[in-house]
């Protein structure tokens, strides 16, 4: 689970540069399986620019720290990611059911801090793509798909390469109609949760891993 909140915003005259900053936070809940043992804490920092219409690109960066016994505990893990996506509204491309699609790819990296794993970075990459369908409501569907596969050689260490799905309910305060237009995309955490899987079925886990979100 999680929370993030703006702290900061630029807009340009125009309209055409928008960039938010704001902090984050998120806290994986441990069940006691195989892959999920320890309590986990990621403070974070995040950059939503859109530029025009179209484009927008997230930068993410946290510092994940997990707390318990075992193999893992005090284990600490740099954490980054950068997601590109390009927005094409039904009024572009009128796909049935769906108010906008986003074409997106995404990097997403991971740095030891500590222990075993201290100075090795895995990077993973995914081309992907969200559909934004039409609001129930208050409450908007979100259909993700992506192909996610290992960049370097400590990610082909941990993971293969696999299509991860995601399935997103949002809900908003005002109407639909008083939303601004251009929300920033994000599907970070599912490549977290992609990875843990691949970690377990492979029996490849190590200490830089730290599969216990939810």
């Amino acid at each position: 689970m999680g929370a993030r909140h703006p702290c900061f915003q630029y807009v340009s005259a125009s309209g055409f540069f928008d960039t938010p900053l704001g902090a984050a936070l998120e806290v994986g809940i441990p069940v006691n399986s195989d892959v999920s043992k320890n309590t986990e804490v990621v403070p974070k920092i995040f950059n939503d620019l859109s530029v025009g219409e179209h484009f927008t690109m997230q930068s993410l960066l946290g510092y994940s720290t997990l707390y318990g016994g075992g193999s893992d505990g005090g284990l600490q893990t740099f954490e980054y990611g950068f997601v590109f996506g390009c927005a094409i509204e039904h009024s572009e491309l009128p796909l049935p059911g769906v108010q906008r699609c986003i074409p997106m790819f995404e990097l997403v990296g991971e740095t030891g801090m500590n222990k075993d794993a201290a100075g090795q970075n895995s990077l993973l990459g995914n081309a992907c793509f969200r559909l934004n369908l039409k609001t129930i409501g208050r409450v908007q569907p979100r259909l993700g798909f992506g192909f996610l596969f290992p960049i370097n050689r400590k990610a082909r260490a941990d993971v293969h390469s696999g299509f991860v799905t995601s399935l997103v309910f949002e809900y908003w305060k005002k109407p639909a109609s008083l939303r601004h237009e251009i929300e920033p995309e994000r599907i970070f955490n599912l490549e977290r949760r992609f990875c843990a899987g691949c970690r377990s079925i492979n029996d490849r886990a190590d200490a830089s891993a730290s599969p216990n979100r939810v």
